[in-house]
């Protein structure tokens, strides 16, 4: 059981990053981004921070990145993830 929900938070960091990089606020090449900003919503019992990190590096492997955990408003079980980036 725990690894389907490891597998299940994984995947769920996934599409979290994939969303806030495909927003039509992101007109940028994923791949020019320098610096970047991670805002990370999520239940307080996931540890998904280093996964969505990981996630965010795939797609920008040049930006440096900062990082924060921040409370999940609707107080769900969904992981949302907001990019602030450079170029």
């Amino acid at each position: 059981k725990d690894i389907r929900a490891g597998a299940t938070y994984r995947y769920r960091c996934f599409v979290a990053v994939d969303e806030a990089f495909r927003s039509p606020w992101f007109t940028g090449r994923h791949e020019d981004v320098r610096q970047a900003i991670v805002l990370i919503a999520a239940p307080p019992d996931a540890s998904v921070a280093d996964e969505i990190v990981h996630e965010v590096h795939l797609r920008s492997p040049a930006a440096d990145l900062a990082w924060a955990l921040v409370p999940e408003p609707s107080g769900g079980d969904r992981v949302v993830v907001q990019v602030l980036a450079g170029l």
